[in-house]
């Protein structure tokens, strides 16, 4: 066998060095490397977006609502929820203050009354809790056992009203509403925020936190994405979100086309789209979001 020769070895280097660089020149430049937040990020210009989270339940089930609503506000009362959302990486800084779910369904809140729910739940000691592994509100560890700040809430309140057992039943976000409408659940412990819209479809406790937005891009933010705004003046960049996350609608009203909209099922989705380059930025929570960037860097 002919050795190859020294002009060909170097002609062959080269080569693959010059098919490197036009490969990357060909790149989006948002594929690969690691997702981080956008620390000038601006919250967008829309009413009542510092989201308001709660739990929720079938309109038919006021009475339940009511009686949740009595143990939280001691919760509250007591300082008690701070210890609570403190314990899962929030702080005092995302109490709910004195907003209340009625001034945030406006029109839509419903009044309504009774409910068997809370009879049923009271006698088996035990409550079906709809849950959409969404850090840090609620999600399930590694050995399997409910976590997160809505958990926590509800797991203190569920046990002052005498209801030890919690059975959680993961699903994707947009699944919460529907599957709690079919009697999959009890209630939902999600974080979800207090909308009008979902005010026509369940009753929502009192909030429980207060909380903005945020968002994640590949380091370096190749393609200077600072706000909701950017994405919508740039009709090449694409932004990964949560099926039926409230942040798609804030998406909308500032302008961003919905073909600039990766819908994904959760969190680790929404990353990967954006690792992957199917999408330039990453939103959600800015608490859930740091929370998953934490996770993916194993901390």
């Amino acid at each position: 066998m002919k050795l190859i020769s020294k002009k060909f070895l170097l002609f062959f280097v080269l080569l693959t060095l010059v098919a490197a660089v036009i490969g990357c020149g060909n790149n989006n430049g948002s594929k690969g490397g690691k997702v981080v937040m956008v620390e000038d990020f601006e919250q967008p210009d829309i009413e009542g977006v510092r989201g308001y989270g709660a739990a929720a339940f079938r309109s038919e089930d006021v009475a339940l609502r009511d009686a949740f609503n009595t143990e939280l506000a001691k919760l509250k009362e007591s300082g008690d929820l701070l210890t609570l959302l403190e314990e899962n990486g929030f702080s005092e800084a995302e109490l709910p203050g004195d907003q209340s779910m009625k001034a945030l369904c406006g029109p839509s809140f419903q009044e309504g009354s009774g409910g068997n729910t809370l009879e049923k739940i009271k006698s088996e000691g035990k409550v079906v809790v709809g849950f959409a592994n969404e850090k840090p509100y609620a999600y399930q560890d590694e050995n399997g056992e409910l976590k997160g700040e809505a958990i926590s809430v509800a797991t203190a309140v569920f046990k002052n009203m005498g209801i030890e057992e919690i059975e959680g039943k993961l699903v994707e976000f947009g699944s919460l509403i529907p599957g709690l409408q079919a009697g999959r659940f009890d209630v939902i412990t999600a974080g979800m925020y207090i909308t009008p819209d979902r005010c026509e479809q369940v009753v929502f406790a009192e909030p429980e936190y207060s909380i903005g937005e945020a968002l994640g891009v590949i380091e370096g933010n190749p393609k200077d994405l600072h706000s909701y705004e950017d994405i919508a003046n740039n009709p090449d960049a694409k932004i990964a979100v949560m099926q039926g996350a409230i942040e798609i609608g804030y998406l909308e009203q500032v302008g961003v086309k919905d073909d600039q909209i990766v819908k994904v099922p959760d969190q680790a989705a929404a990353l990967n789209a954006v690792q992957s380059g199917r999408a330039d930025a990453v939103t959600m929570t800015s608490m859930s979001l740091k929370s998953i960037l934490e996770s993916a860097e194993g901390k």
